[in-house]
């Protein structure tokens, strides 16, 4: 092995069903099952990298599924009370 080789190598224990599914996409994908748990890890810091500016700003489906669920409970509630002053 190189001096210079930039990986390290690690034992890793995976769930069997985690593993099946990483199998899974590597193979659809043309990829090692090392390239699919890398490029995997490197999304997910990517993701969650401080963010400086508004524009760069990234919501989650599930932040974006309780903002639209806030929304329509106000919406809901502002109707309702409408109708009870008719």
């Amino acid at each position: 092995m190189y001096k210079d080789d930039r990986y390290t190598r690690i034992t890793l224990r995976i769930p069997k069903d985690l593993h099946e599914q990483l199998s899974s996409y590597a193979e659809q994908t043309s990829k090692s099952m090392n390239a699919e748990i890398i490029g995997r890890l490197e999304q997910s810091f990517a993701r969650s990298e401080p963010r400086n500016k508004p524009e760069d700003e990234m919501y989650t489906a599930e932040e974006i599924k309780g903002f639209i669920e806030k929304v329509a409970q106000d919406f809901i509630a502002q109707k309702l009370a409408e109708k009870s002053k008719e």
